[in-house]
């Protein structure tokens, strides 16, 4: 009788399967979108892809270590994104063929809190680090929409990491616009263009 009470009972305490929903338990967890940002060789800050959902887009310096010229291209787009004087980091323009967007750190040298702006759709991004100084960890805010950028591994500058979403009608160029600052601020950190 106490063998068919132990298996009875062994029988009712089996786990319930329980199906995660949203993150799924990886670090940082996924939410949709898989966001990345890399360099295309190991420390070389001047190279980047972005990963963004489906599509792919090269952003790099328009010559070797140029840090106030970039271009990027891909995924049906192409564009250039500038300083608006040589060597001031805090002011930054986004142009494409349809889109022009200004990225400009909300005070002089704050490298850890960024407005992104299109004038003539009235489009705003938050761009921040999580912390002060702490250039691993940014937030992306937007229309509703939230963002986590996050390096792969402390101070790894060539690999970063997305938690969230973008809209599925917002145009790629605002979201290299968003995904350029957290890299930039990192390459001319790393370069020693400006101090944190």
């Amino acid at each position: 009788m106490s063998i068919i009470l132990f298996t009875l009972l062994l029988w009712s305490c089996e786990p319930e399967t329980i199906t995660p929903s949203g993150g799924g338990g990886t670090y940082p967890p996924s939410y949709g979108s898989n966001i990345e940002m890399s360099t295309s060789f190991s420390n070389d800050l001047d190279d980047w892809k972005f990963k963004i959902g489906d599509s792919t887009v090269d952003v790099e310096t328009a010559f070797m270590e140029d840090w106030d010229n970039w271009n990027f291209s891909g995924s049906g787009i192409t564009g250039a994104i500038e300083t608006d004087f040589m060597e001031d980091w805090d002011q930054w323009k986004l142009t494409s063929s349809g889109h022009t967007i200004r990225m400009r750190a909300s005070f002089s040298n704050d490298w850890d809190d960024w407005d992104i702006d299109e004038t003539t759709t009235g489009w705003h991004a938050d761009v921040r680090t999580t912390f002060s100084n702490d250039f691993d960890d940014w937030n992306i805010d937007f229309e509703g929409y939230h963002l986590d950028v996050r390096t792969a591994f402390s101070n790894d500058w060539d690999d970063w990491d997305a938690n969230g979403d973008f809209p599925s009608d917002l145009p790629l160029e605002h979201r290299v616009a968003v995904l350029f600052v957290p890299i930039m601020v990192g390459a001319l950190i790393q370069a020693g263009e400006i101090e944190p």
